[in-house]
């Protein structure tokens, strides 16, 4: 029987060997496989350029949060005053008038001739051709300004063929005289001062003082007689004076 210990240093070697062996296929079949660099060519351990790359991961995109929209606040609404409506203004009616609509002829039908028609208010509920008889009839009076036979007057119906014109108005103003009217305040023509007897001597005045201005008669301010009767161009309203009141020309 053959002997065991010397059978021992046979078996060890054999099992070198075989590791031997295995090793040397591992390590030829590594010298095959090519080197890689990440970002660069890689070459075979026999000097041949394999291009070959490793791609370089792309960054994982970060999803950023859309930020929560923050709630404006509500405009707080002002409390605006309600403007106060705007008053209308009410305007006074036009006022309305009316013409007197009788014709009285000259009496003496001598001299130049001043044709006048009246005109009133309606307001004043005045009858225009009565106050129209009353001034005829103290223009065509002889103690008036026809007497002298230089001018005399006639009384027509239509005003676009008047001269002038004598109109009682409710006005504040007491009297205005153009060459075209006499405008006397309804309270001038309804209102008699003391220092005349009656309604007929004051009218009476009245017509012949301003009438006298039309035709162009000059107005005296001042009376240097005493107790005698004031010229007609006398303003006997406001400076008698010491005279006394007087509605003729002569």
């Amino acid at each position: 029987m053959p002997d065991q210990r010397s059978k021992a240093p046979w078996a060890v070697l054999g099992v070198l060997v075989l590791a031997l062996v295995i090793a040397g296929g591992v390590w030829a079949n590594q010298l095959n496989l090519p080197v890689t660099v990440e970002g660069t060519p890689s070459y075979d351990p026999w000097g041949k350029l394999i291009p070959t790359y490793t791609p370089t991961p792309s960054a994982t995109p970060t999803l950023t949060a859309s930020p929560t929209p923050s709630k404006s606040p509500s405009p707080t609404p002002s409390k605006s005053k309600t403007p106060s409506p705007t008053p209308t203004k009410t305007e006074p009616p036009k006022p309305t008038y009316s013409y007197s609509n009788i014709e009285i002829g000259s009496a003496s039908g001598i001299g130049k001739e001043y044709r006048f028609i009246i005109q009133t208010e309606d307001s004043l509920g005045v009858d225009p051709n009565e106050i129209a008889q009353i001034v005829a009839d103290v223009l065509n009076d002889p103690r008036s300004w026809a007497g002298n036979g230089k001018v005399q007057f006639v009384l027509v119906a239509d005003a676009k063929q008047a001269d002038f014109a004598v109109k009682v108005l409710a006005r504040t103003t007491p009297v205005e005289v153009t060459k075209k009217a006499i405008k006397f305040s309804a309270t001038l023509w309804a209102t008699k001062p003391a220092s005349f007897a009656d309604f007929e001597s004051y009218r009476a005045y009245l017509v012949n003082h301003y009438v006298g201005q039309v035709i162009g008669k000059k107005v005296k301010t001042q009376c240097t007689a005493n107790a005698e009767a004031a010229p007609i161009m006398l303003d006997q309203l406001n400076n008698l004076g010491a005279c006394l009141t007087n509605p003729w020309v002569s």
